[in-house]
């Protein structure tokens, strides 16, 4: 009786299981929420450094902690994408004024550039989807908020924004690189008789949204910035301080 009492409690292969995907999941909540808080909260301080890359301004900035946390984020931010759980909390927050799209800008010598939309991004002014393609996303995670300051000078602002590509590509570069590609893979696939472009470059289109209240209510491009760039092989980021594109560090 004691000996069948004992197998009794013992757990079985699947509840072994279960609970591992549970501690799991509690790991991942918490450590994916906590990654980007401690990311965003350097971002906002200023003088703190990454969770992802080490680029000045940003927290755990401390050589081999800032690269283990890299690895982590990089392993959660993966299961993220794969089980459909985007850790995104804005709760009560303040929304956005400017509202990032990608676009693929294709060129060849000779001719007219050609500008891939991303999948999402309004047509016009009386724009509805229902549904969206998977690969919308995959776009979404791709651009990034970015805002002028108010009274903020013109080489501060560069800077930061040298700041945020820096770490958009450090954390992204796979991801950046492969969406970038494909495009370029689609239009000439779509598109019989034409070549592969000499220049492919993966740009944030930024939208300005108006107060709700403001009429006539209408949305306007604040502004463009060139992410990076696949010329041939060759893969080069833009830095907006030199106003140039560089190829990767």
């Amino acid at each position: 009786m004691a000996e069948a009492a004992g197998n009794a409690s013992s757990p079985s292969t699947r509840q072994v299981a279960l609970g591992l995907f549970v501690v799991f999941q509690l790991v991942f909540l918490l450590g994916s929420n906590f990654l980007d808080y401690a990311e965003h909260l350097g971002a906002e301080l200023g003088a703190l450094p990454p969770v992802r890359a080490p680029v000045p301004g940003r927290l755990l900035d401390s050589g081999h902690l800032s690269q283990l946390a890299g690895a982590v984020s990089g392993l959660l931010l993966r299961w993220a994408q794969l089980t459909e759980q985007p850790q995104g909390w804005p709760l009560y927050a303040q929304p956005p004024s400017v509202i990032p799209f990608v676009r693929v800008h294709l060129a060849w010598p000779g001719r007219q550039e050609v500008v891939l939309r991303a999948h999402h991004e309004p047509a016009g002014k009386r724009w509805f989807r229902l549904f969206r393609p998977r690969i919308a996303q995959l776009e979404d995670s791709l651009g990034f908020l970015f805002e002028a300051r108010a009274g903020e000078p013109e080489p501060a602002r560069r800077e930061r924004l040298r700041d945020e590509l820096r770490a958009k590509v450090a954390h992204q570069w796979p991801y950046l690189v492969t969406y970038l590609r494909l495009r370029v893979r689609e239009h000439v696939a779509t598109h019989p008789g034409v070549s592969p472009p000499e220049l492919a470059t993966l740009v944030v289109r930024f939208y300005r949204i108006p107060p709700p209240a403001q009429r006539p209510w209408d949305w306007s491009v604040e502004t463009e910035v060139p992410v990076l760039r696949i010329r041939g092989e060759a893969v080069e980021v833009f830095d907006p301080v030199l106003e140039r594109f560089e190829p990767k560090a």
